[in-house]
């Protein structure tokens, strides 16, 4: 029975193995397949497709778009063999757009897709780029992938569909799809070449030479080939071939060929000899940025053959050892190839910086989001151009004069990998977009007549005017307009742009419209729903509108068009009730505009005064409380409360990038913005990294409040609903609140623990909020209470020996007495007597323990 119960169990647990490897398929089976870029917003879809022969687990799986991580859910997350699977930006909305869609919908979420073409990717479990590229054109249809085997991203295998799509089904434009790669001459290596983004240079694909009954059998091989060389290429381009037997060949019969001319041999070559033969001579001229194929043959039989996609400048290719080819940067023309090793790995870079800023305005610059593919750790030098050079993931520094400056940050791993990046920044007046007051105040999308009369307005609510070249103006459809050179905006002052000029098509049924920095970064965004006949989108006293198109003027609503109460035409309560609108009109001038500003200056702004800021969610609604929650602003120690009586927001999670429209207000010394409804908020991004700010309890500024910060130190008491943290200069308050249910019982006084919170203000000053037990971190106890341990330790040992020594003399005296008893003891007397040493020996036992 034991036999074949173990027997069981062995099977099971092997069988439990096969069934977890079964869905470790490789990543690179994952394809990105068609793309529906086209498809209105909230419609947007990617697909998927698995070519290999196993499952594939896409739990916990990104999408990549617009330089974000976003995530995916779906009730099943396998991906069987030659299954397609769809990425939709609203899940829901893409199950109704394709009801008998059969496949798993992952739902994600992303802005807009880009129809002209964008960055996108898959990211598996570990962060590990599956695929990365930026995909082509096509504005009207989806986006189709013509050789799913093929890791080429160009229009050469990318075709816009001529109809529609083929969501879930094989792809029009190619042949019906299979999951065994087709027959292909592709070396081993090749799936090592596979590019991130624009296609790089890729190895060529190989024959193995094939065996033709004519003299030499096997004997000649393409050697290197030498298609680009730097100056002249009709000097300089040369193919070589190799003599790799023992006998010399005759090469009558032999040719040399390319895609478009051929060129016949003559004479003979040597055993082992390597001979070139130059463009001057075959006139073969090579391609440099397109496909070639180079061909050596014998009558119509082909010997040996390499392609390649694009040949980079200066460099030959060359066979190597086991047949393969390589790039080198050192051309070996009529001798044997030398090839010199090149690393290929580079550094993912991911630079935070704004594109244009202000005198003496302090700017960030960092690449803390960069990384090594070989896991190394990065050290970063930059170089600002103006002779200024600084050290770290993350500097800071201002420019003292006007100008296009010119930043390399170079960095260097452990691991070995090293690289540099280039960035532009322009400086000037008017140029801050972290400062900008820039906002769309007017959208015409349904005129009467021709549709070129739309446009989008935009206005200046600061005073200084401001220079807008190279910003973006874009629609949901991903369509841009980019500001020409030399766009001024004064101050208090409009811009209109019209469709004539912009070529941006503003839906009728709902649009979206986008302002963007040079960089791309969202500066201001609208939504509207259907338009109103002839009516404009306009911000009036702070609020969007449809009214009478006013293109360069502020829009109010005009009294003239309210009826009086002394009009003939009114009477009785219609008077009454055309005085009321009359009087809530005109106090619509009275509304304060909203204003765009840093939560910085959103802090010292005064109350009543309508915001428009942006920040990451640093704390959610139930953390502290289900009326607000907190942004920070990533780049500097400060924070705000969104707050809304109504309890009214949007599903948001920490590390959310999203802009807050509403009013600046106060209660209790806590600096916070309120809103009316979840139609305030708009999120632009999700899981942007926000690190707390660490500082000391001294060094913490009163303004700072609102900020995510981390703080560390010896607790030095515990209350009801707070301890207090002391760092050896000053002591922070460390508040529990309610909701965040802290468990103060896990902290012992004297610990010493490090905390990460939002700093705000308390009745008696600034305290530091954890969210959970999470952003409370033990480091063990403190010097000082381990030796008050050992005292008490020392002082309870010392009292149990003293008793121990008093009972063991106590139960002598005792057991001696009883003793002399029993001696003279009979019957019932002995027994009770027995009794009653045995328990005295249990209790001073007992004592003793």
């Amino acid at each position: 029975m034991r036999r074949k119960l173990f027997f069981f169990l062995s099977l099971l647990a092997a069988g439990s193995f096969f069934v977890f490897t079964a869905v470790r398929a490789a990543n690179t089976d994952i394809v990105i397949n068609e793309v529906g870029a086209y498809a209105a917003s909230t419609h947007e879809w990617i697909e998927i497709w698995n070519k290999g022969n196993e499952p594939v687990d896409l739990s916990e799986w990104k999408f990549w778009e617009d330089n974000t991580n976003h995530g995916l859910k779906a009730s099943d997350p396998i991906v069987s063999p030659g299954e397609y699977v769809v990425i939709a930006q609203v899940s829901t909305t893409f199950m109704l757009d394709y009801p008998s869609f059969a496949g798993s919908v992952f739902d994600s979420s992303w802005s807009s897709l880009n129809e002209s073409g964008e960055e996108i990717g898959l990211k598996d479990v570990s962060g590990n780029f599956v695929e990365k590229f930026t995909y082509i054109n096509a504005p009207n249809f989806s986006l189709q992938r013509i050789d799913p085997f093929l890791a080429d991203y160009t229009s050469a295998n990318w075709r816009e569909h001529t109809n529609g799509n083929t969501v879930g089904a094989v792809n029009s434009v190619g042949a019906p799809a299979t999951t065994t790669p087709p027959s292909s001459s592709l070396p081993p290596e090749a799936g090592k070449y596979q590019g991130e983004g624009t296609s790089p240079v890729t190895p060529p694909l190989t024959t193995p030479s094939q065996p033709s009954p004519y003299q030499g059998e096997g004997a000649l091989i393409l050697n290197e080939i030498y298609p680009n060389p730097p100056g002249s290429d009709i000097e300089e381009e040369f193919i070589e071939i190799k003599n790799t037997s023992t006998a010399a060949v005759d090469l009558v019969g032999w040719k040399l060929s390319d895609l478009v001319k051929s060129f016949s041999l003559s004479g003979s070559i040597g055993p082992g000899q390597i001979v070139i033969w130059k463009r001057t001579t075959t006139g073969i001229a090579l391609n440099n940025s397109t496909k070639e194929e180079v061909k050596l043959s014998y009558g119509e039989s082909v010997v040996d053959m390499i392609k390649y996609d694009k040949a980079p400048e200066g460099q030959s290719y060359s066979r190597v050892a086991g047949g393969k080819w390589q790039w080198s940067d050192e051309p070996t023309p009529g001798a044997e190839n030398v090839i010199t090793e090149t690393d290929d790995t580079e550094i993912v870079w991911k630079i935070n910086a704004v594109a244009s800023a202000e005198l003496g305005e302090m700017i960030n610059f960092d690449a803390a989001d960069s990384a090594d593919p070989r896991g190394g750790v990065l050290s970063f030098a930059w170089n600002f151009g103006d002779g200024v050079f600084a050290l770290g993931e993350e500097v800071s520094r201002a420019f003292a004069t006007s100008g296009k400056f010119s930043v390399i940050v170079s960095a260097t791993s452990t691991s070995g990998t090293a690289g540099s990046k280039k960035i532009s920044i322009a400086i000037g007046p008017g140029l801050s977009i972290r400062n900008s007051a820039v906002v769309i105040s007017e959208i015409f999308s349904d005129p009467l007549g021709l549709d070129t009369s739309e446009y989008i307005e935009l206005y200046n609510s600061a005073s200084s005017t401001a220079n807008l070249s190279g910003w973006i103006l874009r629609d949901v459809s991903g369509k841009k307009f980019i500001l020409p050179d030399k766009t001024f905006i004064n101050g208090g002052g409009f811009l209109v742009f019209y469709r004539l000029a912009t070529k941006i098509n503003l839906e009728n049924t709902g649009d979206k419209v986008e302002l963007l920095s040079p960089d791309s970064q969202v500066v201001d965004l609208v939504k509207f729903g259907k338009s109103e006949d002839s009516k404009s989108y306009a911000l009036v006293g702070g609020e969007w509108k449809w009214q009478t198109p006013s293109p360069g003027r502020v829009a109010v609503a005009s009294l003239s068009q309210i009826p009086l109460s002394n009009s003939p035409l009114i009477k009785g309560r219609e008077a009454k009730a055309a005085k009321k609108t009359a009087k809530k009109k005109t106090a619509s001038k009275n509304y304060k505009p909203l204003v765009a500003m840093t939560i910085e200056q959103a802090r010292q702004a005064a109350k009543g005064t309508r915001v428009k800021i942006r920040g990451i969610v640093s704390a959610v609604a139930g953390n502290f409380g289900v009326q607000f929650f907190y942004i920070s602003d990533p780049k500097v120690a400060l924070g705000m409360q969104i707050y809304s009586y109504k309890k009214d927001f949007p599903d948001l999670k920490p590390g959310d990038y999203i802009e807050v429209r509403g009013e600046r207000s106060e209660a209790g010394g806590v600096k916070r913005v309120k809103i009316k409804t979840k139609k305030d908020i708009d999120i632009l991004a999700t899981e942007r990294q926000l690190k707390p700010a660490a500082v000391a309890p001294d060094e913490i500024d009163d303004e700072a409040g609102g900020a995510l910060v981390k703080v560390a130190g010896e607790i030095t008491e515990i209350k009801s609903n707070l301890m207090y943290l002391d760092d050896g200069a000053e002591e922070t308050v460390i508040y529990f609140k309610k909701y965040a249910k802290i468990d103060k019982k896990k902290f012992k006084e004297g610990e010493n623990v490090e905390v990460v919170g939002v700093l705000e203000q308390g009745k008696n000053g600034l305290q530091v909020w954890p969210r959970s037990d999470e952003d409370v971190v033990s480091f063990g106890p403190s010097p000082d209470l381990l030796k008050k341990q050992e005292q008490i330790s020392a002082g309870q040992n010392k009292e149990k020996d003293t008793t121990e020594k008093y009972l063991t003399a106590t139960a002598g005296g005792v057991t001696t007495l009883l003793l002399g008893f029993l001696a003279k003891a009979r019957g019932a007397a002995l027994k009770g007597g027995l009794k009653k040493i045995g328990a005295l020996a249990v209790w001073i036992f007992r004592k003793k323990g």
